[in-house]
């Protein structure tokens, strides 16, 4: 990842999930939250349905857990969360088409190191 110069952001890529990072800093530490967008997977159309979320706003994610369940023309796949940490919103409802790179999940951390691996499609 590199560093702007806008304090406190981060711009990476990580398994095609392009997202961004932005932190604050609190009492306990530094608080970091990622931005997962949805990946491109190499499909003919440019907007994926969102099946379902696996996992509710408000509750703990690992990386590499499977977040949310997509349709796209060919076939229904899982993606997995790029962080770990608290899902604290859900930018995308069940049965909306979202275009890729379109920002669907906002996941909070405090390990920045946990951002900065690929997510991956099951």
């Amino acid at each position: 990842m590199r560093r702007r110069p806008d304090a406190g952001s981060f711009h990476g890529r990580g398994g095609g999930n392009i997202y961004v990072v932005k932190h604050d800093q609190y009492a306990k530490g530094e608080v970091m939250k990622i931005k997962m967008k949805m990946p491109d997977l190499a499909v003919t159309e440019t907007d994926i349905e969102i099946i379902r979320w696996l996992v509710e706003p408000g509750q703990p994610v690992k990386r590499g857990q499977a977040l949310v369940e997509i349709q796209t023309d060919k076939a229904a796949m899982e993606v997995e969360s790029i962080g770990t940490g608290i899902l604290i919103e859900v930018c995308a409802v069940p049965k909306e088409h979202v275009e890729v790179g379109k920002v669907i999940a906002v996941i909070e951390t405090q390990d920045e190191n946990q951002s900065s691996g690929n997510s991956g499609i099951k």
